[in-house]
């Protein structure tokens, strides 16, 4: 009998889903400038995920709608992009023009989002603190 073989051990505090928020940033601001302003991703509009896959397979970009997922995932969750959404703020598409205002329903989506980000990030600094305090004790 063949044992089963051992599971791709997957990084301390990334989920496998996610990138590195500067690879995400470089990835797409090559193929869509417009998205980006000072280095910082622009509120999107909805619907944006698939204005991108379609001008990709337009262009035949060498991209995957698997990377392009993972780059939106990773800066969407960020805490500087949650805290952008404000109401009244353009949402824009992915050639850069302004497709709409951020509505009340969805800054107040972000602001829970953003509540729930910086919980995790508090509980992983305690988490890490304790292994450190740990590490000392040994």
């Amino acid at each position: 009998m063949i044992p089963p073989s051992p599971k791709k051990q997957q990084r301390p505090g990334r989920s496998p889903r996610l990138m590195r928020p500067a690879d995400a940033v470089q990835t797409l601001s090559t193929h869509w400038p417009g998205l980006f302003t000072g280095g910082q991703l622009r509120p999107l509009a909805i619907g944006v995920r698939e204005q991108l896959f379609a001008d990709a397979a337009q262009r035949t970009l060498p991209l995957s709608h698997k990377v392009l997922r993972r780059c939106l995932k990773t800066l969407t969750r960020t805490e500087t992009y949650l805290s952008s959404l404000t109401v009244g703020v353009a949402c824009y598409n992915a050639d850069g023009s302004v497709d709409s205002l951020v509505p009340p329903e969805r800054e107040a989506a972000a602001r829970l989002k953003l509540a729930r980000v910086q919980a995790d990030k508090l509980k992983k600094q305690a988490v890490k603190a304790a292994t450190k305090d740990e590490k000392k004790e040994h």
